[in-house]
């Protein structure tokens, strides 16, 4: 009897502790983590004359932040966030940047990536509301007036180093023609200042620029084409937009003007670029553009993980369109995207990382003078004489050449670093 009562007892002491216990230990239970959503703006063209640009990036953005949220989405700090690109179309038109930048504002956005439209318009807005511009720096930028842009392109810099690393592999050029439109003329004499300055490979073999200016909307070249030829331009820097940049390689052709050729920019459609220029005159001549192509890029460059990546993101892409899932159909396919959309979107989430946070103010802490790992290597950002702020990202400067229905790579020249 006696020991059933205390057996009684101890039962009841123990459930008395149980009950004591139980809100303590839910109150110590770790939280269900919120699952959180980390919105980048795109600001871009989907229609008008530039709608192209727009359609070729966004694929590779949908995919890569698929994948990324796929893989558990992207750890920062202490949170861990699902990546969503909002787009947004500005059809490349000044006037209507500001209320494209209202709307990301309206969205949740802590960023824009991508932008091709005028940057000023754009950050009039974003800016005081503390959102990140990741693009392009062109001359004429004040940013210095931008505590939040990081630059994540640098056409001129990069023009400077790409057209030194063509010339070095095509020794007979002495004579290199500019063609632009009157809107890029401030771009173009700084790109052409750089190029000629001493120890570069162009001004050590005295090569000269001649430059032709095309009035923008102007679809005929050839009076500019026959001046170039005169003036014996072997190689023509050309900065139009891809279609009209295929029509002026048509057109040279057309004038019996036998040239090789460059853009900075990319071609966008391959297969289209080379319907409007003529296949036998892409082979017949060295047409190249821009193409940072990370599994094309020297061993080492890129870390095997972004190379994979990238490859992953042209893999899914190349489903959607019905192509095959080969390494030569990428590069039939990829014009540029990592070095743009996603190579952008890589260096915020990066630097996001790094600070291990999203806090505009923090981040920018660390983005002057910092590290980036991108999808074409590791940078330090630099650029405080040339544009004010060490905040611009270097480029890898590979060149691609048409060869065939694909693109390959013709040279490389890092800009290690922007002064």
């Amino acid at each position: 009897m006696k020991r059933k009562k205390l057996l009684t007892l101890l039962i009841g002491i123990c459930l008395i502790l149980a009950l004591v216990a139980l809100p303590l230990m839910t109150a110590c239970a770790p939280e269900e983590e919120e699952e959180k959503t980390l919105k980048i703006g795109c600001i871009m063209p989907f229609t008008g004359a530039y709608g192209f640009y727009g359609w070729v990036l966004r694929p590779p953005m949908e995919k890569y932040a698929e994948i990324l949220n796929e893989r558990g989405g992207v750890k920062i700090g202490k949170d861990t966030y699902m990546i969503e690109f909002v787009f947004v179309d500005d059809e490349i038109d000044p006037g209507k940047g500001p209320a494209c930048a209202q709307e990301l504002i309206s969205k949740g956005c802590v960023a824009n990536v991508g932008r091709f439209s005028d940057a000023p318009a754009i950050n009039g807005v974003l800016q005081p509301a503390k959102l990140f511009d990741v693009g392009e720096i062109k001359p004429g930028y004040d940013i210095t007036d931008w505590p939040y842009f990081i630059g994540g392109y640098d056409g001129v810099y990069n023009g400077v180093y790409a057209l030194n690393g063509i010339v070095e592999k095509i020794p007979e050029v002495s004579h290199i023609g500019y063609l632009c439109y009157d809107w890029q003329s401030a771009q173009a004499e700084m790109l052409i200042e750089l190029c000629l300055e001493p120890g570069t490979v162009i001004s050590q073999r005295g090569i000269d620029f001649p430059t032709e200016i095309v009035p923008y909307g102007s679809t005929d070249f050839t009076t500019q084409l026959t001046k170039l030829k005169a003036a014996g331009c072997q190689l023509v820097n050309c900065s139009f937009g891809p279609g009209d940049y295929a029509l002026a390689v048509k057109q040279a052709a057309d004038l019996g003007y036998q040239c090789d050729w460059y853009n900075g920019g990319t071609m966008t459609d391959l297969e289209e670029f080379i319907a409007i220029a003529g296949y036998d005159n892409c082979q017949a001549s060295k047409v190249m553009c821009n193409w940072p192509c990370p599994w094309t890029l020297p061993e080492g460059q890129v870390d095997p993980e972004m190379v994979d990546l990238s490859l992953e993101i042209m893999r899914r892409w190349a489903i959607d369109l019905g192509r095959p899932t080969t390494v030569e159909a990428y590069q039939g396919m990829y014009m540029g995207q990592f070095d743009w959309g996603v190579g952008q979107a890589a260096v915020l989430l990066d630097f996001f990382q790094r600070a291990g946070t999203i806090d505009p103010d923090a981040v920018m802490e660390i983005v002057p003078g910092g590290m980036v790992t991108d999808f074409t290597g590791t940078w330090q950002m630099g650029g405080e004489v040339s544009w004010g702020a060490p905040v611009i990202k270097p480029g890898i400067n590979q060149v691609g050449v048409v060869e065939g229905w694909k693109m390959v790579p013709f040279c490389v020249n890092p800009g290690s670093s922007l002064p």
